[in-house]
């Protein structure tokens, strides 16, 4: 049995918030049942099931940066220099930006970011940057197997949450994926959890609209550069091909409101699918929808950007209260 996680009260008091960090989530395992790899990777738990392989940081955020294929390129967009312990952040309120990029767990709604906080009240109303204790603390191990790992987050005296991870490799093509939110403090939180998977700003993809139409989607700036969605009117996507070529950095954000998150991300010669199970678009924070898409283009490849997010309903926690959010990644064959 782990230790029972210590809850922040809503004054976030110092020395209330040391004590849960030093209480923390529970036991590591006794022995780690995965090999480090050499070089820039010997900082990750790599899972291995078959020809797939998946790579986590625990030191910042807990989060997902490698997904390869039969001794293939990373699918996802992460630089292994933010896997080295010089570039991890030391965790504090005011810590400096950096986009490590992966895939990584924000809550909703964006607007409320630094509004349930206390520690920099100049922050109040800004949308930027998100709790860096959700995704930069360093995160304890849990569980760990050759194909799964479980992994705990400190308490965050900015959102008054804790995450708790779970990434499993189930079978030789799909990863499961989750997050389980706690509130730690003793009066009640209202958040929604955020999947965001990073990708190179000139991945080809697109977004099963289910049923929904053009009418159905709405951008962040409406007159900026729009999505495209196909004849037969299922699929969205974004024209990305050399995002990384613009003049001028430029980026926009697609919703879509659809009851089933699911979206195909197109390499050389595979798709990943990342898929999430039917969420009510109306419980999903107003602010924002089931699925979103952003796409920054940008005259540097290292910052142009493609993110696949997906949307949780948004809940009112109680002390001690929980929200969970699952999805599964599928790797198949590209045939066309």
């Amino acid at each position: 049995m782990h230790n029972p996680r210590p809850r922040i009260s809503a004054s976030l008091s110092s020395a209330v918030f040391l004590l849960g960090w030093l209480a923390g989530c529970g036991p590591a395992p006794e022995t780690p049942a995965t090999s480090a790899p050499a070089g820039a990777e010997a900082h990750l738990i790599v899972l291995r099931h078959g020809d797939l392989e998946v790579g986590v940081l625990p030191q910042v955020g807990g989060r997902v940066v490698l997904l390869r294929h039969r001794g293939g390129s990373n699918l996802l967009k992460s630089d292994p220099s933010g896997w080295q312990p010089e570039a991890w952040p030391e965790l504090r309120a005011d810590a400096p930006w950096r986009g490590f990029n992966g895939h990584i767990y924000w809550v909703a709604a964006q607007s409320e970011w630094w509004n349930r906080q206390d520690l920099l009240p100049q922050r109040a109303g800004q949308w930027w940057p998100p709790d860096p204790y959700l995704v930069f603390g360093d995160n304890e191990i849990l569980e760990q197997s050759p194909v799964r790992v479980v992994l705990c987050g400190p308490p965050s005296p900015v959102s008054g949450l804790r995450l708790t991870k779970f990434v499993e490799l189930r079978a030789d093509n799909v990863v499961w994926l989750a997050a389980e939110a706690e509130n730690i403090r003793d009066a009640p939180v209202s958040w929604g959890l955020w999947s965001n998977t990073r990708f190179h700003a000139d991945t080809p993809f697109r977004v099963d609209l289910n049923g929904f139409g053009e009418e159905d989607i709405w951008y962040s700036h409406p007159h900026r550069f729009h999505g495209e969605v196909s004849a037969d009117g299922r699929w969205f996507t974004f024209a990305n091909e050399g995002a990384a070529e613009v003049a001028e950095p430029v980026a926009n954000k697609a919703f879509m409101g659809v009851p089933t998150a699911r979206a195909e991300i197109f390499f050389d010669d595979l798709i990943l699918e990342k898929a999430m199970p039917f969420t009510e678009a109306a419980r999903v924070h107003p602010e924002h929808a089931s699925v979103e898409v952003f796409l920054q283009k940008h005259n540097n490849r290292a910052d142009a950007l493609l993110e696949i997010e997906f949307h949780g309903p948004y809940e009112t926690l109680p002390p001690g209260g929980t929200i969970r959010l699952e999805e599964t990644w599928t790797l198949r064959p590209r045939r066309d």
